[in-house]
C-alpha cells in the first residue's frame, strides 16, 4: 500500500513504473528473489527435518518397552517351536537310513536275479524260463516299492531340516531384534534427554503451567518460528519481483481483478476469467478476509478445488450448509 507521509509508493504506481522502464534489472531482481526464498527455505526444511527427526525418535522410543516384552514373548515360542521340529529329526534319519538299507537290498538281489537268467538250452522246455521271469517280476517289484519308500522317507527328513533351518533362522531373527531393542532403549533415552533440553518449552510433553501451555506450540520454537517468518517474507519479496518483472502483464491484469473484487466487471464474464483474475490478486496479496456469505457472493462463478488455501476461524459456529460452497473452491481447509 502507498504511505505518502513515509514516501513508499504503491503497487500501482511500481507496476505504472516498471511498465515504462522495461530495463533488464527487473529480470535479475527476480533472480535475486528466487536464489533468496530458496536458500531460506532449504534452512527452514533442515530445521524441520530436525524436528521430524527428533519426533520420531520420541515415538520409537515410546514403543519399545511393548516391542521389547512382545520380542521376549515370541523369542521364548521361537525356541520351544524349534526343539519340537528338531525333536523329530533323529527318528527321521533312522527311517531315511533303514529304507536306503532296504532298497540297497532290494536292488541287489534283482541284480543277482539277472545274472541267473537261464540260457539259450535252459529255455528250450520254458519252464525255467517261466519261473526266472516272475521271480525277477516280484523282486522288481519289491525294489520300486523300496525305491519309493526310500524317496518318501528321504522327503520327510528333507522337510523336517528345512522346518528346523527356518525356525532356527526365526529364533535368531528375534535374539537380534531383542539386542537391536536393549541397545536402543538407552541410546535413545539419551538422544531424547538431548532434544528435550534443545528445545525446551516447545518439546512435546515438558513440564509447563497452563498458561506456559498456551503460549507454546510443540516443536515450534524460536530458532523455527523466526525462520519461518523469514521464509513468508522471502515469498512476499518473490511475489513482488515477479510482479515487477511482468509488470506489462500483471500491472493491467491486477486492474482487471481489482474490478473483479469491487464487482465492477461485466456479469457475462467467463469463469475461467474470473478465476484467473481471483488467482491474479492472491499472488499479490496473501490473504483475503471475508465471511462465508459474503464469499458465496464473491465466488459465486469460480469452480471447484480453484484456490489453494481456505482457512476457517471459530469453525464450530459455522452452519455446514453456508460453509460447502467455499469449501468446494478451495484444495486444503483448515
Amino acid at each position: 500500500f502507498a504511505d505518502g507521509t513515509a514516501g513508499v509508493a504503491g503497487m500501482n504506481a511500481i507496476l505504472e513504473e516498471q511498465t515504462i522502464r522495461r530495463d533488464n534489472l527487473r529480470l535479475a531482481d527476480w533472480a535475486n528473489a528466487c536464489a533468496a526464498y530458496a536458500e531460506v527455505e532449504k534452512k527452514v526444511e533442515a530445521l524441520l527435518q530436525q524436528r521430524v527427526d527428533a519426533e520420531r525418535r520420541r515415538d520409537t522410543l515410546a514403543q519399545l518397552p511393548t516391542r521389547l516384552a512382545r520380542a521376549e514373548d515370541a523369542v521364548y515360542v521361537a525356541v520351544a517351536e524349534l526343539r519340537e521340529a528338531e525333536a523329530s529329526v533323529p527318528e527321521l534319519i533312522d527311517a531315511a537310513a533303514s529304507s536306503e538299507r532296504e532298497l540297497r537290498a532290494a536292488s541287489a538281489l534283482v541284480q543277482s536275479q539277472r545274472r541267473e537268467e537261464p540260457g539259450l538250452f535252459r529255455r528250450i522246455g520254458g519252464g525255467a524260463k517261466r519261473d526266472w521271469q516272475a521271480r525277477y517280476d516280484e523282486l522288481s517289484a519289491r525294489e520300486a516299492a523300496a525305491a519309493e519308500a526310500d524317496g518318501l522317507a528321504r522327503a520327510a527328513l528333507a522337510q523336517a531340516e528345512e522346518l528346523v533351518r527356518a525356525r532356527a533362522h526365526r529364533v535368531s531373527a528375534i535374539q537380534q531384534e531383542l539386542i537391536q531393542i536393549r541397545a536402543d532403549i538407552p541410546r535413545l533415552t539419551r538422544q531424547c534427554e538431548e532434544d528435550r533440553r534443545l528445545w525446551g518449552k516447545s518439546y512435546p510433553g515438558a513440564p509447563q503451567s497452563e498458561a506456559e501451555r498456551e503460549q507454546n506450540t510443540p516443536w515450534l520454537d524460536v530458532e523455527l518460528d523466526e525462520a519461518r517468518s523469514e521464509l513468508f517474507l522471502a515469498a512476499l519479496k518473490l511475489h513482488a519481483a515477479f510482479l515487477r518483472a511482468a509488470a506489462e502483464f500483471t500491472h493491467p491484469g491486477l486492474d482487471a481483478a481489482t474490478d473483479v473484487v469491487a464487482g465492477n466487471c461485466p456479469h457475462n464474464l467467463e469463469p475461467e476469467k474470473l478465476t484467473a483474475a481471483w488467482q491474479l490478486l492472491f499472488l499479490a496479496v496473501p490473504l483475503v478476509c471475508t465471511t462465508f456469505t459474503a464469499a458465496a457472493r464473491m465466488f459465486h462463478s469460480i469452480g471447484r478445488e480453484a484456490f489453494g488455501w481456505l482457512a476457517v476461524d471459530e469453525a464450530a459456529e459455522v452452519r455446514p450448509q453456508m460453509a460447502v460452497g467455499t469449501l468446494a473452491r478451495a484444495r486444503r481447509t483448515i
